[in-house]
């Protein structure tokens, strides 16, 4: 028998097959659209990214009703962007301020991942950047009731060897371990330790006491505490004899990836003093003087001493050679050409906090010069601290004219430079060649640029880049990856973190920032999955990839800073 249909039913059974497909194409998560997976402030400048260019417009979707509440346009670019091979078009619904749980959609393309609109919506993962600094503690036994299922034993407990006379043993146990290895070194943890004081300053009522750490709730914030504990084995690398200050403390090599802190055996070695870890440690040292003041009078008497003492060996050492690994000694270099900047950061703390002409004599005679010699780089990595120099000299209660006129040109410059660089593609102040080992570092620090544009009255208006900074290392990126590990919709999951792989816990150490694209492809596994692509594409979240995918402490603390900042601002 057969079924008869007619013409009119046939065609709306066509129409009806069609826009169920349509339906569910549209409401299909698709890589093509990214965002910011932890979510946006409401009065901040938002936006996502559609990396394709024949779609033209999208809508914001109220998530739990269902209901279209914003529809825009979609600006797409004739350029092609140089760091990610692409041309994303902008989404902006910047407009778009109720509080609540949206997504992106575009027809005939699909939809975003679910994103949040609340002014505390940043408010977890600040403190997970913070808390990673527990975490990385070292000699020191991590319990269930702060650490969770990342609970493990101390390890590096026994004495360390001096290099350069095994027979001679200190004891230097604490400290942070610097990043996915056991190494400790002290240029990186002064850096991380002026951020984290940097984050304070710009919005201190972010940090509370309550971290869940085992110092909360002794009445100091809980971002000093993790302070403490750095600064209290920073003072063991200083030589109690000369003042200088031993450039880390390390085995001879990297111990294999899965080794947990309790199970390394290896013997831990002071390498030689250097003279960018004194400077360093005289900046920090005469830094935290002027911080802990307030909080523990005999501690900052305690710094103050020993950052004065370490000058006097910068004294004495004017021509120190760079650090190098001694024969045998494999561990991370952090070595930088010469001692100049560093040292112009040790002088600026100490006249902040002495007020001595010695200091401010230094400064001219050596700051000037060294301005007017400079390029435009980088100013706040472990090679080159200038930026956190021109930070220490906003306090200095005098200021000279000559050199305060060259700091002024130099940061305009710089900033100029970054403000067109974030003209085209993913909005990002970045060049071709910071996509390299760091590069998300390399991002944040920008951050901290524009802090000091605010302060030294240059006339940019940094707010809406700065969120962008944000939105990028969140997932409004040309991979769509949260560069957090444990936020986000689709996040880091295998860092290069010795602790994150020998745990045996499914989900790694969270709230750990991961290094980020490199275009340079220095290991193995980027060298084989990576290879001809184009800059920002060069990242892959595999533990293998230290080069792309490890962990630092000074990593995170830029991080923080940069979202201090942010939120400062609304």
């Amino acid at each position: 028998m057969r079924c008869l249909v007619s013409k009119g039913l046939f065609q709306l059974i066509i129409l009806l097959i069609l826009v169920s497909c349509q339906t569910g194409l549209n409401d299909k998560i698709v890589d093509l659209i990214t965002l910011d997976q932890i979510g946006y402030l409401a009065q901040m400048a938002k936006h996502a990214f559609i990396n394709c260019d024949t779609v033209f417009d999208f809508e914001i979707v109220q998530e739990e009703k269902a209901e279209v509440v914003f529809k825009g346009k979609i600006i797409h670019s004739s350029k092609l962007d140089a760091l990610s091979g692409q041309r994303p078009g902008l989404a902006d619904f910047s407009v778009l301020t109720k509080p609540g749980k949206y997504f992106l959609r575009v027809n005939g393309l699909g939809r975003s991942v679910s994103f949040v609109i609340d002014d505390n919506v940043y408010l977890p993962v600040s403190e997970a950047i913070l808390k990673m600094l527990y975490f990385q503690r070292a000699s020191f036994e991590l319990t269930k009731d702060f650490a969770g299922p990342w609970a493990h034993r101390a390890g590096h407990l026994d004495n360390a060897k001096i290099f350069s006379n095994p027979e001679l043993e200190v004891e230097a146990n604490g400290g942070w371990y610097d990043a996915g290895d056991y190494g400790r070194y002290v240029v990186p943890v002064t850096i991380t330790i002026a951020d984290l004081y940097l984050s304070f300053r710009v919005n201190p009522s972010l940090f509370s006491d309550n971290l869940h750490i085992p110092e909360s709730g002794n009445g100091i914030p809980d971002l000093l505490d993790e302070v403490r504990f750095a600064l209290n084995w920073l003072l063991k690398m200083q030589d109690k004899k000369s003042g200088g200050v031993y450039h880390k403390l390390t085995s001879l090599n990297f111990p294999r990836l899965d080794l947990m802190p309790a199970e390394d055996k290896s013997t831990q070695y002071l390498a030689p003093i250097s003279a960018t870890a004194t400077a360093c440690f005289a900046a920090i040292c005469a830094s935290s003087a002027r911080i802990w003041q307030k909080w523990d009078p005999d501690f900052s008497a305690k710094l103050i001493k020993a950052a004065q003492t370490a000058w006097r060996w910068l004294k004495a050492n004017p021509a120190a050679p760079p650090f190098k690994n001694p024969q045998g000694m494999s561990t991370g270099e952090y070595s930088s050409p010469e001692s100049g900047d560093e040292r112009l950061w040790a002088a600026c703390e100490l006249a902040a906090l002495t007020g001595d002409n010695e200091y401010y004599e230094y400064l001219r005679s050596k700051g000037i010069s060294f301005l007017t010699n400079s390029r435009l780089r980088s100013l706040f990595s472990w090679e080159e601290v200038l930026g956190y120099a021109l930070a220490a000299y906003l306090d200095l209660p005098k200021k000279d004219i000559e050199l305060s006129r060259l700091i002024t040109d130099f940061l305009t410059d710089h900033i100029k430079l970054r403000l067109q660089l974030a003209e085209t593609g993913y909005r990002l102040p970045l060049s071709i060649d910071e996509i390299s080992w760091g590069s998300n570092k390399n991002l944040t620090d920008t951050a901290k640029l524009f802090w000091l544009a605010q302060h030294y009255a240059l006339p940019f208006s940094i707010k809406d880049q700065l969120g962008n900074i944000i939105h990028y290392l969140f997932g409004a990126n040309p991979l769509g990856i949260c560069y957090v590990t444990g936020f986000g919709t689709k996040s880091v999951t295998s860092p290069h973190h010795r602790i994150s792989v020998g745990d045996l816990v499914l989900q790694p150490v969270p709230g750990m920032v991961a290094g980020g694209p490199n275009k340079n492809l220095e290991d193995d596994v980027a060298k084989t999955k990576l290879s001809g692509r184009a800059p920002l594409l060069c990242y892959i979240d595999d533990r293998g990839s230290y080069a792309t995918n490890e962990v630092t402490t000074y990593w995170n603390a830029s991080a923080l800073f940069a979202l201090a900042y942010l939120q400062s601002l609304y």
